[in-house]
């Protein structure tokens, strides 16, 4: 699953806490302001790839790229699918999630006020990942 802003910055936290480390001292050993540290670790958007790699190389960490096994849904275009991750603030979810998300709660979508485009995605979510059947 891609990773979030705020899940790279928590992942980034977790090491330098690991090993000790004030953000103070990673400050030091980046030349990074203690602002953008702290920034960073509470997953603002909007870090040069340049300074993450940075941070990333001086807490020992390697970054890696993989192909995503599933497509990702933007939840923000479904406004059904966004009322059941309500609680995870997640922006994207892969297509099986989205499914099984559909699937396990759907007495809570409101099918009258389905969008167009949020129907079309449940039948394409059907057909690829539950043999053409929704089971609610």
């Amino acid at each position: 699953m891609a990773m979030t802003a705020e899940q790279v910055g928590a992942a980034l936290r977790a090491a330098r806490q690991a090993q000790g480390l004030t953000l103070e001292a990673l400050a030091e050993r980046t030349g990074l302001s203690l602002r953008f540290l702290s920034e960073l670790e509470r997953g603002k958007e909007g870090a040069s790839l340049g300074r993450v790699l940075r941070v990333a190389a001086a807490l020992g960490l390697e970054l890696s790229l993989a192909p995503r096994s599933l497509p990702l849904v933007d939840v923000e275009r479904y406004p059904e699918l966004r009322l059941l991750l309500w609680q995870r603030g997640q922006r994207f979810v892969d297509e099986k999630t989205a499914l099984d998300l559909y699937e396990a709660n759907w007495r809570f979508v409101d099918t009258a006020r389905l969008l167009p485009r949020e129907a079309a995605l449940i039948r394409r979510l059907a057909e690829r990942h539950g043999r053409g059947v929704l089971n609610v």
